[in-house]
């Protein structure tokens, strides 16, 4: 059996909270080493099979099978140690500080046990193992996360920051953001800080360097014309930001390849 990677839409009564979900399975056990690029997104992971080591730093440490992930701003790695079966939910951007009630910028770069921030973790959990197949399961967390949505929410403009950046593919420059939604640098600086937890400058950097994997979609890709769609208007300044990132030159980068990292960066 091959690996399977595949993203499932969220109901509409919950998409505020989930950009997308995930499911990987693969019933090869041979520990295969696999770089994740950041993509902008918290997650909530869910593991069903053997399970999963990370390496964010310098040293591998063994993962909780129930995890949340905070902004990561850098490349990292994982390993199976096993089967691997599990369902990962994507969340928007502000999700996690609203159904956790805590800071995001306590969790940028880190990836922790999910009872380590989520007083009502069992309940997800038990969601995430209810009976039947993957898409059971996520009937069950979209049930779940809808019952356990926070009243704390972002101020609006929050959310409309988030997707004026998207909208921009990240080059929205900062001063014009906060034109127009009203508010100071120092207003947004802070709200980022606490439910994006990255600066709305460094957050749209990552952003724009998701539009390279959409502009390199089909065979033959010339990395000049990619870096021109992405918005890049200087060849340096494209290979720094791919390069820190993903700690790759955009030449050697396997854009094509069907992985747990380009699954996220090349959808639509």
């Amino acid at each position: 059996m091959s690996a399977m990677y595949r993203l499932v839409a969220p109901e509409a009564r919950i998409a505020d909270l989930v950009d997308c979900f995930w499911i990987v399975e693969d019933e090869d056990a041979a520990p295969v080493e696999r770089k994740i690029v950041p993509d902008g997104f918290p997650e909530l992971v869910f593991h069903h099979g053997d399970p999963y080591e990370i390496r964010l730093a310098d040293a591998w440490e063994r993962q909780a099978r129930s995890l949340a992930a905070g902004q990561i701003t850098r490349h990292f790695f994982l390993r199976n140690t096993g089967r691997s079966a599990m369902i990962g939910v994507k969340l928007q951007p502000w999700a996690l500080a609203q159904l956790c009630r805590c800071r995001m910028d306590a969790l940028t770069d880190r990836v922790v046990a999910l009872n380590e921030v989520f007083a009502q973790a069992p309940r997800l959990q038990d969601a995430a193992s209810a009976p039947g197949d993957a898409d059971a399961r996520i009937a069950a967390l979209t049930d779940a996360l809808d019952a356990l949505r926070s009243q704390t929410r972002p101020p609006g403009w929050v959310a409309a920051a988030v997707r004026a950046i998207f909208d921009g593919h990240g080059g929205l420059p900062v001063s014009a953001l906060c034109a127009s939604l009203g508010v100071s640098g120092r207003t947004l600086e802070r709200a980022f800080a606490r439910w994006i937890g990255l600066t709305p400058k460094f957050y749209s950097r990552l952003i724009r360097f998701g539009t390279i994997f959409r502009a390199a979609r089909g065979e033959g890709i010339d990395l000049g014309d990619l870096s021109f769609h992405a918005g890049y208007y200087d060849q340096p300044h494209f290979h720094r930001n791919f390069k820190a990132f993903t700690g790759e030159n955009p030449s050697d980068y396997p854009f094509m390849r069907r992985d747990m990292a380009n699954l996220f960066l090349n959808r639509d």
